[in-house]
């Protein structure tokens, strides 16, 4: 979202349980990517970068890195500076925080770290083994595994996909793109990706939310196993002259299906970015 002046947020700009299910390393389609990117490119190596001038800043890079992000961001790779030691990077990495193997007990998913989304948490087992979740990427938290009941629960598929499913029917899904095919509760989505770019102040109102969390696992019946939540995702707020937060600002990752009775793992937690830079 680009602002030309000061924005102001009494109601809500949400990524939650809208990550995108992609492999960031496609270019085309396949099993892990349904939809191409728009600009026919896989995102770099180094992720989604963008260089901003900054008052004390000593990045260098020689333009704006948007392979993947389509073609409208594309088409504004110019609008962004060249940098020379004057600025700094806001970098999004292709891989996100790692997903929770699956154990004996539950476990949570790791947060991302440097602009990084959440990794999915695990199932939670009756006995046997959860399904583990999965890594995030620059798209979206990773999803959650699935509850076990005795045996082992299914995994997370990757790049944002479908959550992992118990091995019970009555049992918790993992959250993701959608829930686990078999078992009850597990919500569907992960975290996305939201950044804003405002040539004055972003201020949020004690009503505003901006949000990017992930989604929640299923509870499951009592003697079934629960589902792992899905990742936060990454939010990134540029600002000119002011930022403040009266309000809401998270990417959480999704909570574990009710741990009454066989605790799965949490999403872990996305990242949220600030950055005031040069008009």
């Amino acid at each position: 979202m680009f602002v030309d002046g000061d924005l102001t947020v009494n109601g809500t700009l949400s990524m939650t349980a809208r990550g995108c299910k992609a492999n960031p390393a496609t270019s085309g389609t396949d099993s892990d990517t349904p939809v191409a990117p728009g600009d026919g490119n896989a995102v770099g190596t180094n992720g989604i970068r963008f260089p901003f001038l900054t008052a004390a800043g000593s990045d260098t890079l020689a333009a704006a890195e948007l392979n993947g992000t389509g073609t409208a961001l594309q088409a504004l790779i110019a609008s962004f500076p060249a940098l020379s030691s004057n600025g700094d990077i806001i970098a999004f990495p292709k891989v996100g925080g790692a997903g929770a193997v699956g154990t004996t007990s539950g476990v949570n998913g790791t947060a991302g770290s440097t602009n990084q989304t959440g990794g999915g948490g695990t199932g939670g087992p009756n006995t046997g083994t959860a399904g583990s979740g999965v890594a995030g990427t620059c798209f979206s938290g990773g999803g959650g595994g699935g509850g076990a009941y005795t045996g082992t629960g299914g995994s997370a598929s990757p790049y944002g996909g479908i959550g992992g499913s118990c091995n019970h029917a009555s049992g918790g899904a993992g959250a993701g793109n959608p829930r686990g095919t078999v078992g009850v509760d597990g919500g569907t989505g992960t975290g996305g990706f939201i950044m804003v770019i405002c040539s004055g102040t972003i201020t949020v109102g004690a009503s505003g939310i901006i949000s990017s969390n992930g989604a929640h696992g299923g509870d499951g019946g009592a003697a079934y196993g629960t589902g792992g939540g899905s990742g936060g995702g990454a939010i990134g707020l540029i600002y000119v002259t002011a930022y403040s937060n009266s309000g809401t600002v998270q990417a959480l990752g999704g909570p574990k299906g009710d741990d009454t009775y066989w605790p799965a793992g949490d999403g872990g937690a996305g990242t949220i970015q600030t950055l005031q830079i040069s008009a």
